[in-house]
């Protein structure tokens, strides 16, 4: 899928695979959508028959994360090496324990813990006002099941998940690079908040993490965490 960047690319942005970058969001966005639509199944299928349960995490909500990382990594040295920087080390990521994740990626699930927890409440409460209606046990669970969200907190771990492999290298090999610079090119729905700081550059990370931690996404961003945008290095050190 090709993207449509609404501006001409910037010089410094012709070194990034902008395609393949999204279609890492997107091919993550939609396998931690299926794994969050099957726990909420099983969730349900607990909530009719106990009528207590709770949405947990799993290892296939885990997993794209994990990948994610590991291809912001990869397109982090590609882009370092398409400036002629060879990275002062390897970053191999290997399977993750679920119970021993690195603590960024430990935080970041713990978010998705608390949208999912919110998604499940309104299950929850859709549930009860159900069965006060008179619906059978088949007809509930078929409108639990339509219940929307699973998409939107997908949405709100995948740039980030990518963003951290991202900040993993350059952030190790700062020195290589004369600085950075805001890009907003691999989100065709820009906000006037993003759109402002398109194009914006720094001399350091410290300055661009101010606007994009960790590479992003933009805490200013009207869509949340949503935003893909990302911070590019703009050439070699002189």
């Amino acid at each position: 899928m090709a993207i449509q960047p609404h501006r001409p690319l910037l010089p410094a942005e012709e070194i990034v695979d902008w395609e393949a970058i999204v279609r890492a969001l997107d091919a993550g966005k939609d396998a931690l959508e299926r794994a969050i639509e099957a726990e909420k199944r099983r969730a349900i299928q607990n909530l009719q028959r106990s009528r207590r349960a709770h949405i947990n995490l799993t290892m296939p909500m885990v997993s794209p994360l994990v990948t994610l990382r590991a291809e912001g990594r990869r397109q982090a040295v590609a882009e370092a090496k398409a400036l002629g920087v060879t990275v002062g080390r390897a970053f191999a990521v290997n399977p993750v324990d679920p119970d021993d994740l690195p603590g960024d990626i430990a935080a970041l699930l713990r978010r998705l813990q608390q949208i999912l927890g919110a998604l499940f409440v309104r299950v929850q409460h859709e549930a009860v006002e159900l069965s006060l209606e008179g619906f059978s046990a088949a007809a509930i669970r078929t409108r639990l099941l339509r219940i929307p969200g699973a998409r939107n907190a997908a949405s709100m771990a995948v740039s980030k998940a990518l963003s951290l492999g991202l900040s993993d290298v350059f952030a190790a090999n700062e020195d290589a690079f004369s600085g950075w610079q805001y890009s907003s090119v691999a989100d065709g729905a820009t906000c006037v908040e993003c759109h402002e700081r398109d194009g914006r550059t720094y001399a350091t990370l410290a300055e661009m993490y101010v606007d994009l931690p960790d590479f992003g996404p933009c805490p200013a961003c009207l869509g949340g965490p949503r935003c893909r945008c990302r911070g590019v290095p703009l050439g070699l050190a002189a």
